[in-house]
């Protein structure tokens, strides 16, 4: 979170500044001049406190009284927290209140950019992995360099201090919420996850993982108790990264970095960057112990050991090893070592003797404790993963700027629970995108996609002779997707029929290929009404009003066929419109949060958003799925006339992915028998089957004919959100 003045954004978590507007916004007594900061939760303003004519960062919930309860609590909390600390190092709060219900509280305004930001200017060369430094290790640059980068460590560890003296733990260290002002000095923002030791309240579950992996200690990682001992864990991260050029941990995905973190030990400061002082990576070293206990017992002498080190006085971190006590006592004792030399050499081989014997028996044990320790590794990473998921859909709807998000080949592999797809030896695995709409899957179903795409993975590895990784790519809005795929952004997607249809027409087959469809029978939609509204044929829908989904939706397309057969079209009609659940479940996350908004809607594209048009009055006629219809639908609402067909969705490449990869796609997906992972995805497939242009030969004919029978741009605007996304 960014309470720095007229900073540039960082890759990491910095969004770009932008105007308010022309006019001054105001809020209560504040002028918010300028937008500098936004997160999942928070965003932050430049603003004029106009009573003491001063400029301060003004925090506010994004969306304002559009916050989740556990947000509005956190968001509170995180307030009470910042006002307990003052500190030179710590930005300050000024004042903490509500304007019209909305909380918000205002801190300095500092001068500055954030460490992320500045990172090339601190941190020292070479970089990491380097074998051979540029400056030679004693000289008097690289010690100031050094000198440099230990005391804003040791001063950002005295802040922290100061905050653990008062109870709270900040949580979520990095560079990213450290600003340098301009005389170089470090200071501490974003206390947004800080927990307060001595609340009992947790605003978060057991397996929580709030924080950043890069960062976070291993405790935090594993979801177990955190303390101020992690935050002296991610101070020396931090040290770490401007010592060495990179994190401690690493990987391509959070979730491989979750399990560096937690299971592999870090690779040596003095030996990721040999110009490293060897008292320095030592310090560093002992605040990256994954053990807690043998960190710095505080970040109070964890500042005192770096400000030793500034001063060439001896560190606390540096120890003699046991074996070197040893080697010194026998330099001052020569005879008594070499007797109880003697009389160790014979313990040793009794002590052989009796280890052969029991060699086998402690095998066993230790294979059954290592196997046992495997699984538990393997559920808790599964447990972390799944509320990642969940957190990242959740930042998704609250996001405005934010279209979609990422699950890699490897935090799929940890949601089914199954082994990440080895790379073949000696060679470089393929890694491709597919596309899905959140809208096309409830959210409990992303554990369907991650073992489908898994079997995916293993059938084109073994046809194509080498690794095959699957990152799969969940997109906001349906619209994103398709744009994804023809402009070659995506490598597969799955895609409705109408949608497919006008992408052909358009791009005139360039830029898609059709590869397969699930084999079953056609999809069912269904007309409704209300009960008294005296529609019983769709002959008695002339002159009446007509509720349909998206402009994309296959169903409404499907729906308009039947109505256009049997003499109906928009200029028959009172009215008709598009209506969208999208922006309406979006705005409900906001509200009551994703879990409970799940609940309220039950089911996306469109459905919702139609069936509560019908039946409130506002139309006469609605189309659906006959699924949906069926799970969502209240007493008042009955169906009329037959079931529609409607087509099943087809998996479609982009139209230059090679022949061979495509290819092996689909043989893939053909070999698919009747499993129940797969009949848990869209559609409901029972097996897969080639596409053919000829499966679609009447829905083509239909296509020019329906556009101009029910054209979008004449379509009503009931809906003001519909308004904002589609018009």
């Amino acid at each position: 979170m960014s309470y720095a003045k007229a900073e540039p954004p960082s890759e990491e978590t910095d969004p770009k500044p932008g105007k308010v507007g022309a006019d001054l916004r105001m809020f209560g007594e504040y002028a918010l001049l300028e937008k500098i900061g936004q997160g999942g939760m928070g965003v932050v303003y430049r603003a004029l406190d106009r009573r003491l004519n001063r400029e301060v960062a003004l925090k506010m919930l994004s969306g304002n009284l559009g916050a989740s309860p556990v947000s509005l609590a956190r968001f509170r909390l995180e307030a009470q927290l910042a006002a307990k600390l003052e500190h030179p190092n710590i930005v300050s709060t000024h004042e903490v209140g509500e304007v019209g219900g909305a909380p918000y509280f205002t801190m300095s305004l500092v001068e500055g950019a954030h460490l992320r930001n500045q990172m090339p200017r601190w941190t020292l060369v070479p970089a990491a992995g380097s074998k051979d430094s540029k400056t030679p290790t004693g000289s008097a640059p690289a010690r100031a360099a050094q000198v440099r980068v230990a005391r804003l460590v040791a001063t950002l560890a005295r802040a922290i201090s100061h905050a653990h003296e008062r109870g709270v733990v900040h949580r979520d260290l990095k560079p990213s919420n450290i600003i340098i002002d301009a005389e170089d000095q470090p200071h501490v923002t974003d206390f947004g996850i800080a927990k307060l030791l001595t609340d009992q309240q947790e605003l978060t579950g057991t397996d929580d993982i709030l924080g950043t992996p890069n960062y976070m200690s291993p405790e935090q990682a594993q979801g177990g108790s955190v303390g101020p001992l992690s935050d002296v864990y991610s101070l020396g991260a931090i040290l770490y990264e401007l010592l060495t050029g990179r994190p401690p941990f690493r990987a391509a995905t959070t979730v491989e970095t979750l399990r560096l973190l937690t299971t592999e030990q870090v690779t040596h400061p003095a030996a990721a960057n040999r110009g490293v002082d060897a008292d320095l990576a030592t310090i560093c070293a002992k605040c990256l112990e994954k053990n807690a206990a043998h960190r710095y017992a505080s970040a109070l002498l964890l500042a005192e050991d770096l400000e030793h080190w500034i001063r060439r006085e001896p560190i606390l971190a540096r120890r003699a090893s046991p074996w070197t006590r040893v080697r010194r006592w026998g330099q001052r004792n020569p005879v008594g070592a070499t007797l109880i030399l003697t009389l160790l050499i014979g313990f040793s081989l009794s002590l052989w003797l009796l280890r052969m014997v029991s060699q086998e028996r402690d095998t066993q044990v230790t294979l059954r404790a290592e196997i046992l320790r495997e699984k538990r590794a393997s559920d808790g990473y599964l447990v972390r993963t799944m509320q990642m998921v969940r957190e990242s859909l959740e930042k998704l709807w609250m996001d405005g700027e934010k279209r979609f998000f990422v699950l890699s080949s490897e935090d799929l592999a940890a949601l089914a629970n199954r082994p990440i797809q080895s790379v073949r030896p000696g060679g470089v695995p393929l890694r491709l995108k597919v596309g899905i709409s959140v809208q096309e899957s409830p959210v409990s179903d992303q554990q369907h996609y991650s073992e489908f795409l898994g079997k995916l993975e293993e059938g084109m590895s073994t046809l194509l002779k080498r690794t095959v990784l699957l990152d799969l790519h969940f997109f906001k809005f349906v619209e994103d997707k398709n744009n994804a795929i023809v402009e070659g952004k995506m490598d597969f997607t799955l895609m409705g029929a109408f949608p497919y249809l006008l992408l052909q027409q358009r791009y005139q087959g360039q830029r898609l290929q059709s590869l397969v469809v699930a084999s079953n029978s056609s999809r069912e939609a269904t007309f409704f009404t209300r009960r008294g509204s005296g529609i019983g044929t769709l002959r008695d829908v002339l002159g009446r009003s007509v509720a349909f989904g998206d402009t994309n939706s296959t169903t409404s397309f499907s729906c308009q066929i039947k109505l256009a057969q049997a003499g109906i079209t928009g200029v028959t009609l009172s009215k008709y419109a598009y209506l969208d659940s999208t922006l309406e479940f979006i705005e409900d996350v906001k509200i009551v949060g994703q879990e409970e908004a799940i609940k309220r809607i039950g089911y996306l594209n469109s459905t919702a958003e139609v069936l509560e048009a019908v039946a409130s009055g506002r139309f006469d006629l609605g189309v659906a799925r006959t699924k949906a219809f069926q799970m969502l639908t209240d007493t008042n609402l009955v169906a009329i006339g037959g079931p529609i067909e409607v087509p099943r969705k087809i998996w479609a490449s982009r139209g230059t992915l090679d022949r061979e990869i495509t290819e092996a796609f689909v043989a893939a997906m053909l070999s698919f028998g009747t499993e129940s992972w797969l009949q848990a995805l869209e559609d409901t497939p029972m097996t897969f089957v080639r596409f053919e242009e000829r499966m679609l030969h009447d829905e083509n004919l239909w296509l020019g004919r329906i556009a101009l029978a029910f054209p979008t741009e004449k379509a009503e605007l009931t809906s003001p959100k519909q308004g904002e996304k589609n018009r």
